[in-house]
């Protein structure tokens, strides 16, 4: 007798231990109305492989959980769908990594999932499993992958269209002034001789230093932006990319 555990319900399966897994699957279909080639079991967190091999050769101890296998059809903005196999155990987040991987996209954590038919319009939560998501009853769930970036775009833009207009000091009030560098944490990592220019709408960072903060381009926030440089030409911008800056006393 084993415990299966489906839609939050645990079922009692029996089947002798001599059986391969899959009579042990078309047991649990008996039970549960999902088919065994659609059945994905876990246990300890361990796939069970091999529907030719006997039960006992798994060493089952506890309870089995069970997944559904079902095929995903994603498509992103001009692109041509794909379908994707997954199963219900699966989280959004892992679906969006996969879809993304699938379509040969650049990963984003801006890219959302939405469902797409049935009225529901609204962004799949990436922690929620796709069972918790109602998809594991689906054969084919249709969805789309949306770079939702409005919000950035929008705070960006005022720095774009807002001219600010500051009159040159003359020689002689400018005499005192030297660079301004101090020492400061990007995210607990401590970086020496920060440059301080209060004339600057946003901050730089050059892309040598992402390696020096252990991370590469891929962590970079994609948006088309141009802004003026210190010889009074213009630069693209690479991304954006949050850090937490902090200044003084090594961050705790």
């Amino acid at each position: 007798m084993f415990m299966v555990e489906w839609l939050n319900s645990v079922y009692c399966v029996s089947v002798g231990v001599d059986a391969t897994l899959w009579d042990f699957k078309e047991k649990i279909m008996v039970v549960t109305s999902v088919r065994a080639n659609d059945q994905q079991l876990v246990h300890g967190g361990t796939r069970l492989s091999g529907n030719d091999r006997p039960v006992r050769s798994f060493g089952i101890t506890g309870r089995i959980t069970l997944h559904k296998k079902i095929q995903v059809t994603v498509k992103h903005a001009g692109g041509a769908p794909v379908s994707i196999a997954v199963h219900s155990g699966m989280t959004v987040r892992q679906l969006k990594r996969k879809a993304i991987d699938t379509l040969g996209l650049v990963f984003n954590e801006n890219y959302i999932l939405k469902r797409r038919g049935h009225g529901d319009h609204l962004a799949l939560d990436d922690n929620s499993t796709l069972a918790a998501a109602n998809v594991n009853n689906d054969k084919d769930v249709k969805a789309k992958i949306i770079e939702d970036v409005e919000p950035l775009k929008k705070e960006l833009d005022c720095y774009l269209f807002q001219e600010i207009i500051l009159k040159k000091p003359v020689e002689r009030m400018a005499q005192h002034l030297k660079p301004l560098y101090i020492n400061s944490y990007f995210d607990s990592i401590p970086i020496n001789r920060v440059l301080m220019h209060n004339g600057a709408a946003m901050n730089i960072l050059l892309a040598f230093m992402l390696v020096n903060l252990s991370k590469s381009e891929y962590d970079l926030i994609l948006i088309k932006l141009t802004i003026r440089n210190f010889q009074g030409g213009d630069t693209k911008i690479e991304g954006v990319i949050p850090i937490d800056i902090t200044t003084g006393s090594s961050p705790s």
